[in-house]
């Protein structure tokens, strides 16, 4: 495990040369991200990659009332070949609020993966403080690979 923190904070660290935004959001993302496993989902689908989500706290936005909270989060995937000597990448994706459920394709295509992500565009917690927010649930399929991600809104 300290091995792939390492590998980690190295592949994120070549990302941070392209802007301060993006730097900023990498150091947000190492600090205070969550991480979750999404090969350990649907595990009855064989997975050609191994993906890594980031969640890390959007605190530009104040949807709150009299108080302060976490309206939406922001994501980062983190990708990995299986290889002996794997390629790694990280994507930053547009989905901005709280993913609540992701759901595997099945894709018989090396080094690629297909994702339905469902999300809602605020936190349950958000919803419960501000009664005024529009709940929406929302879906996007990610097309995942090592050259990027493309993502569709379903």
């Amino acid at each position: 495990m300290k091995v792939l923190s390492i590998i980690f904070v190295l592949l994120l660290s070549a990302c941070t040369t392209t802007t301060t935004n993006n730097n900023k959001q990498v150091k947000e993302a190492m600090a205070y991200g969550t991480l979750t496993e999404l090969n350990k989902f649907d595990e009855h689908i064989e997975k050609e990659l191994l993906i890594r989500l980031y969640e890390v706290p959007n605190n530009s936005i104040n949807c709150f009332v009299e108080t302060h909270g976490i309206c939406k989060y922001e994501y980062f995937l983190s990708v990995s070949t299986f290889d002996e000597y794997p390629e790694v990448d990280v994507f930053k994706l547009s989905i901005s609020g709280k993913i609540l459920n992701t759901a595997w394709i099945v894709v018989e295509q090396p080094d690629y993966a297909e994702i339905v992500v469902t999300y809602s565009e605020y936190t349950n917690e958000a919803y419960e403080n501000n009664k005024a927010l529009d709940k929406k649930l929302l879906k996007t399929e990610l097309k995942i690979s090592l050259d990027g991600i493309v993502e569709n809104t379903i």
